[in-house]
Order: structure tokens, then C-alpha cells, then sequence
């Protein structure tokens, strides 16, 4: 199995390592534990190359929340060519932070 882009950079030392603390403090994700690095390997990955961009598109996301992802996806899958503009991590705040509530949230807040 290959190894995560966040772990390799913050295992290479430390001048690597602070730039990915730094990193992940900017994106709001602190500290750099094994689920934070999990997270970003997911949402924000370090390796990711750009695609080549279209001259044309026919579909154009912007915002990756959960609205704009479901949206890219289902276009692309029916073959649209789409593009997605976002300026944060992939997911939004309700996937990434949980700002959906939850039931067990609720009850557990409601009994103080």
C-alpha cells in the first residue's frame, strides 16, 4: 500500500514537516493526527495533478459543497464535461466539519 502524501512530507523532516503543519493549519485542519491526514489525503491531496483544461465545458460547478459534488458527479457520469471551481476543501464545511446535525448530537446537547 502506498503511503499518504501528508505522512511522507511530514515524516521527511522537519522543515517538510512544519510546511505541512502550516499547511493544514491555513486549511483549518488541526493537528495533523492520523485522521486529520486521512482527511486531507482525501479532500485536499498533496499530489494531485491538474487536468489539461477544455476549450469548452458543459457544466461549470462552483463550490465543491454537497450540492456542488453530487451536481459534478451525476453531469459527468451522463458524460458532461465538467469543471469545479473551489476555493476550500472538496466536500464543503457540512462534509468535512459536520455542520449536518445529528440526532444523537441533539439528544445528547438536549440532557444538559
Amino acid at each position: 500500500m502506498e503511503p499518504d502524501a501528508w505522512t511522507v512530507a511530514a515524516d521527511a523532516g522537519a522543515v517538510a514537516a512544519t510546511a505541512d503543519t502550516d499547511a493544514a493549519k491555513a486549511l483549518g485542519i488541526w493537528p495533523l493526527d492520523e485522521h486529520n491526514t486521512t482527511l486531507l489525503n482525501a479532500v485536499h491531496p498533496k499530489n494531485w495533478p491538474d487536468p489539461i483544461p477544455r476549450d469548452e465545458y458543459d457544466l461549470i460547478v462552483i463550490g465543491s459543497g454537497a450540492g456542488g459534488l453530487v451536481s459534478a458527479k451525476q453531469s459527468a457520469r451522463r458524460g458532461a464535461h465538467v469543471a469545479m471551481i473551489s476555493e476550500h476543501l472538496a466536500g464543503g464545511d457540512c462534509l468535512n466539519v459536520g455542520c449536518v446535525r445529528r440526532p444523537g448530537l441533539n439528544m445528547g446537547c438536549s440532557s444538559l
